[in-house]
């Protein structure tokens, strides 16, 4: 009887340390089911986050992600309620429809540029607050399920949203000219649109020149040129970027001086194909048809990326489903004792 039942108790034992391996080799897919994640777009007249209104002296029950734009709970439903089920909350998913919505939100495809990826930074920063403050049975149970989310998340942005641009015209442009990082890059002319595209090469040496006396240059440019020092200027930089209007006689002195300088790159933005304007033959030219051009071929790109992004989305959570019916058969094979290791 004693045999019997020490042998009960070993293979309870190895039972459960079994499940508890593959448990934790599957990363949270054993706990997919009690996943429940409730989510809310936010209108513009918001007043206070709920999350800023929630009791700060007892432990947190559930993670939350506040943004701009969306407010987002997450937590995991009792043991006894872990089936499959519907949400009465409209708001709500339960299961691996909710670790897909957070893993289009986390990897910015839910975002208003999609593919950003400040929401990602956001979310690490809540889950750190919710480790430091929430309760330890909550988290504890959430970890695999977040250390796999965030896997996932890298593993989307790495292969299908690295260096999908933006579309204003400073990283068009920058991605025209290529600046290396030493380079010298002039804006000629001092208005909004050139306010508007410094902050895109901020990394690189700015210089200003403007045909009226610029009173005061923003604090990123680290050269400013008076009306009468065009010809120092062109011969300081490595890229122009002419922000001005069409002009016969701002375009000819500026052919002028660049004529003794041969910078690797001129951008005008006044001048379309129409008006094309011929600058010396060993410079490299564009102008604003130019990056019309380059606009559509990254819309093209980008749109095929985020499709990309979002079919990947899809099969890693339908990895997580698959490897969760793995678990769920073998645990009950386990528990029935008709699986041995």
């Amino acid at each position: 009887m004693d045999s019997s039942r020490a042998r009960t108790t070993s293979g309870l034992h190895h039972w459960s340390n079994t499940v508890n391996q593959l448990s934790t080799k599957m990363n949270g897919s054993s706990l997919i089911e009690r996943l429940l994640v409730t989510h809310r777009l936010k209108s513009p007249d918001d007043g206070m986050p709920r999350s800023e209104m929630s009791d700060k002296s007892a432990p947190m029950r559930a993670l939350r992600l506040d943004t701009c734009l969306r407010e987002v709970t997450i937590e995991l439903l009792p043991a006894a309620d872990s089936s499959t089920q519907a949400i009465s909350d409209p708001e709500s998913l339960n299961g691996i429809d909710a670790y897909r919505l957070l893993l289009e939100i986390t990897t910015g495809l839910r975002s208003k540029i999609p593919g950003e990826t400040n929401v990602f930074g956001q979310f690490r920063r809540a889950w750190q607050t919710f480790l430091n403050q929430g309760h330890p049975t909550t988290t504890a149970g959430l970890t695999p399920l977040i250390h796999r989310l965030c896997n996932d998340t890298k593993t989307v942005r790495n292969n299908w949203l690295k260096d999908i641009g933006g579309s204003s015209y400073g990283s068009l442009v920058r991605r025209l000219i290529k600046p290396c990082r030493q380079d010298r890059v002039l804006f000629v002319g001092n208005g909004e649109l050139m306010a508007s595209m410094l902050p895109l090469f901020e990394k690189f040496q700015l210089g200003v020149w403007n045909h009226h006396a610029i009173k005061q240059a923003p604090v990123t440019v680290d050269a400013v040129f008076q009306p009468e020092q065009g010809s120092r200027a062109a011969s300081w930089a490595d890229h122009v970027i002419l922000t001005t209007p069409c002009d016969q006689l701002n375009d000819q002195r500026w052919r002028v001086w660049l004529s003794h300088t041969q910078p690797s790159t001129i951008v005008h933005l006044g001048h379309r194909h129409s008006t094309r304007f011929d600058w010396e033959a060993d410079i490299t030219a564009f102008n604003l048809d130019d990056v019309f051009l380059l606009h559509q071929q990254q819309k093209a790109i980008r749109s095929d990326k985020l499709d990309k992004a979002h079919r990947a989305c899809a099969n890693l959570t339908n990895l997580l489903g698959s490897e969760a019916d793995i678990y769920r058969r073998q645990s009950r094979l386990y528990s029935a004792g008709l699986v041995t290791a």
